[in-house]
């Protein structure tokens, strides 16, 4: 089963996922302008479906749209 295929993703997985860095995703979490997360115990995880939601919210088809978003 491929990585993507898993309900919950690690921290690693959804950086690379959305081709940041785990730093950066973690910068994101702290802020409030990540996809949401679940904590298990220290453990971070991504629901797939909040990522696909996530991605869904942030996709724009011009940078103004984007500005207007912020």
């Amino acid at each position: 089963m491929a990585s993507w295929d898993l309900p919950f993703l690690t921290q690693s997985q959804t950086a690379k996922a959305l081709n940041v860095s785990v730093r950066t995703l973690e910068r994101r979490r702290i802020d409030g302008t990540g996809p949401p997360f679940c904590k298990f115990g220290r453990k971070v995880l991504y629901r797939r479906d909040d990522l696909e939601s996530f991605l869904s919210a942030n996709r724009f088809t011009s940078t103004a749209e984007a500005a207007r978003a912020r």
